[in-house]
């Protein structure tokens, strides 16, 4: 029974960016712009930069290694996610909180090894937009004293925040996948199996559905999707609400609706993919949260999509 002999960490690049979705959703960017633009929210060094991943060996003492990568999603920490990652920084946690867990520990345990890895509290202190008043709020006259020089020194305010937290979401992540692949190589199986076989699931017997996303050029990425036929599309992204939203959303209607009309068009006979639209909080932006208003677009967008699914993703961030 194979035991944990070493685990190994080495900082490397993510696939894709990590972005400061309150600047670009606060101002229009052109893309070559966003590499040397001030950000906004506390962590990020530019507007865009270059994600940050950190893989992670689990040597068992065969010698046999399953690895695994910390990485995080590029809007961080908007919506209440983590900080934007930094492999260093989670190169260290993991050495104080992590290894002492796991060296000596059979790798049978990879389960038991995993969730008390989710449960581990550290203390740090962040910094995080503070929220922005809501327009239209009764001043006190103190407020109406102070206006002049809040009009000099506005922008966004910053508050540290020190609590006790779980580790970086991108360390469970990684850490985990480490102890699966692990596992699954002092068991010969591979790491589908081995989740089959822990949960007790059948074992996939077709394709398994693909979601992708398109990234920054809506259209012509959503056509390789279509004609790829992937089954989830396009994860359309709202870093830009006048151009991508607009008035009462109808850009993001229009654009639903030529969605349907190219897989009308590209798709072959029988496929019938989800659409699948990222907003980012835009409709709460835009319609200061009144629900109403945003389950009205909702049907609005379920209409221009049918008959195909339709799937929003954070359609407002309280």
């Amino acid at each position: 029974m194979g035991k944990i002999s070493q685990i190994l960490t080495l900082p490397t690049a993510g696939a894709f960016y990590f972005e400061d979705l309150a600047a670009l959703q606060g101002t229009r960017l052109p893309e070559q712009e966003r590499y040397t633009a001030h950000p906004i929210t506390p962590g990020f060094q530019a507007v865009r930069e270059p994600a940050e991943a950190l893989a992670v060996g689990v040597v068992l003492d065969d010698g046999s290694i399953g690895w695994g990568e910390c990485a995080a999603v590029e809007f961080s920490p908007a919506a209440g996610r983590d900080p934007v990652f930094r492999s260093r920084t989670a190169q260290e946690e993991i050495k104080q909180n992590v290894i002492p867990q796991l060296l000596g520990r059979s790798i049978r345990d990879y389960r038991d090894l995993a969730e008390k890895i989710e449960e581990i509290q550290i203390t740090r202190t962040e910094e995080h937009l503070r929220p922005r008043q809501k327009v239209g709020r009764k001043m006190s006259r103190r407020d109406l004293l102070q206006a002049p020089g809040r009009l000099l020194t506005d922008g966004p305010k910053i508050e540290k925040i020190t609590r006790e937290r779980s580790l970086h979401t991108a360390i469970s992540y990684g850490v985990s996948q480490a102890l699966f692949s692990a596992a699954a190589l002092e068991q010969g199986l591979l790491v589908t199996e081995l989740i089959c076989k822990e949960w007790g699931l059948p074992s996939p017997e077709q394709l398994v559905p693909v979601h992708a996303q398109c990234g920054a050029n809506r259209f012509r990425g959503a056509d390789k999707m279509i004609v790829r036929g992937v089954s989830s599309l396009p994860h359309a992204l709202v870093d830009h609400i006048p151009e991508q939203l607009g008035k009462d959303a109808i850009e993001l209607i229009r654009y639903t609706r030529w969605l349907k009309d190219r897989i009308i068009q590209l798709g072959k006979e029988g496929y019938t993919p989800t659409i699948h639209l990222d907003l980012h909080g835009g409709l709460g932006k835009i319609y200061d949260q009144d629900l109403g208003k945003i389950l009205g677009t909702l049907h609005a967008l379920e209409q221009a999509a049918h008959p195909y699914p339709l799937r929003i993703e954070c359609p407002l961030i309280r």
